[in-house]
């Protein structure tokens, strides 16, 4: 009988061994603080320099690391990169080629509690747009060389360029161009005469400046403008043939607009403004829908939708499949409308009909936000920010 018991003795103090082991491991009883390896994430203007640190938080007797820092080179690069607790935080290699910047940093007096591992200097290169700031650790260890593990914390930096007013609405009448500044009734606040009846208008913007300007498509030809003005276009070139419908979005992120054509229920887009092949071709729709451009989701880059009869169908990626958002707004008739009318860096949908724009801040169903008139029946609806402001 002793043994028996002196058997589920042992038995039982094992079986409490391993259960105070397991939450141990599982950060319960007596379990480690976690170290987390971190950068924030920003808003910054075109063309301005941000300082954002690394920093390990909750760590103990850090001694040496090597970390990466990886980035979209046509939203932001990396200009230097200083020293942090540990008194080195020296940049190992800087290529704003790849988006790839490695920096490295050891000392004989180590460092614990929330040490700042270097500080790094980005600048915003495009006009507009989001790139992730993603860290890869490559070491972390203490003064005795042993590894220290940490969680990860990636940010992002978001460019709001010199466009970061709201887009507001326009017509086209004939050749002749009638832009307004609100979104409002009243008169145009600029007018001019560019193209003729027939052709179809355009609204881009071509050099990344922040601001809005217009062209036109005339059977397979672009003709662009980086001015709202009467007079030649600055750029032009065949792209597509009669009877395509022409686009403009910004497909890569790199704060400049640039074409597309819709065919028979497929896009073709082309990452410059020239003639030449499809970067991007895909099938989406079929014939008959009316193809949309828009940043849905606010992380710099357009992608496409349809709508058909009353219905918005959009998408996230360029690429075919199914719609990541899809809502009924507008009857069939309308014609349907993108734009950034409050903002907030993400495009959302309105309707044309008969000389009124019905206007909404949120990819729903629901009544307008905004409405009123502009415009009559046979006039083409845009859409820009016009003053970059």
């Amino acid at each position: 009988m002793n043994k028996i018991k002196m058997c589920a003795g042992r038995f039982f103090g094992i079986g409490v061994g391993i259960i105070v082991l397991g939450l141990m491991m599982a950060g319960g009883v007596g379990a480690a603080p976690s170290t987390t390896i971190s950068i924030a994430s920003q808003t910054v203007s075109s063309d301005e320099s941000v300082t954002m640190p690394i920093i390990a938080y909750n760590i103990t007797n850090l001694a040496a690391y090597t970390v990466s820092l990886t980035y979209n080179p046509a939203v932001v690069v990396v200009e230097s990169v200083g020293a942090g607790d540990l008194g080195g935080g020296s940049a190992m290699s800087i290529n704003n080629v790849t988006g790839v910047t490695k920096i490295s940093s050891f000392s004989t007096t180590p460092q614990s509690g929330n040490v700042t591992l270097a500080n790094v200097v980005l600048r915003a290169v495009a006009t507009s747009g989001t790139s992730s700031l993603n860290i890869t650790v490559i070491t972390l260890s203490d003064n005795n060389f042993n590894k220290i593990p940490a969680d990860i914390i990636s940010g992002t930096i978001t460019v709001t360029g010199g466009g970061t007013g709201s887009d507001t609405v326009g017509i086209y009448r004939n050749g002749s161009f009638y832009l307004r500044n609100n979104n409002s009734a009243g008169n145009a606040d600029l007018s001019f005469i560019y193209g003729m009846d027939g052709d179809i208008p355009l609204v881009g913007d071509w050099n990344g400046d922040g601001k809005d300007t217009v062209g036109i498509y005339r059977h397979g030809s672009f003709y662009l403008k980086n001015n709202n003005s009467a007079g030649s276009a600055d750029l032009s070139f065949v792209y597509g043939v009669d009877g395509d419908i022409p686009l403009v979005g910004d497909w890569n992120g790199d704060g400049k607009d640039t074409v597309g054509i819709y065919r028979h229920g497929s896009f073709y887009l082309k990452n410059n403004n020239s003639a030449g092949s499809a970067d991007l071709s895909f099938v989406y729709g079929v014939d008959g829908d009316i193809p949309l451009v828009g940043d849905w989701n606010g992380d710099g880059t357009d992608t496409v939708g349809i709508y058909r009869n009353g219905s918005f169908y959009l998408r996230n990626n360029n690429s075919a499949g199914n719609a990541d958002l899809s809502f009924i707004y507008g009857i069939s008739g309308d014609t349907p409308l993108v734009g950034d009318w409050n903002s907030d860096g993400k495009d959302t949908i309105g309707i044309y009909r008969h000389g009124s724009f019905y206007l909404r801040n949120n990819n729903s169903a629901g009544n307008a936000d905004l409405s009123f008139m502009y415009g009559i029946d046979s006039d083409t609806p845009l859409v820009g920010d016009w003053t970059g402001t």
